[in-house]
């Protein structure tokens, strides 16, 4: 049997499923934190590592739908 692991997600990839599972936009995560759409799409995508504080919302995501 041939075992095919797929790599693991990003960050970025679980912010967008918990997105997708919301049916949220980047202005809509901007709204709820009080940032500008601008300014969400800038420090998911900034190439200093994914927000701390954005990781914990997508760990709480990934825990309360067992993921």
């Amino acid at each position: 049997m041939i075992e095919h692991s797929l790599p693991p997600l990003t960050w970025k990839n679980r912010y967008d499923r918990m997105k997708a599972h919301y049916g949220w936009t980047d202005a809509d995560i901007a709204a709820k934190t009080g940032n500008t759409p601008g300014s969400v799409v800038t420090v998911v995508n900034r190439p200093q590592g994914f927000p701390r504080w954005l990781r914990l919302a997508v760990l709480i995501f990934e825990m309360e739908n067992s993921l």
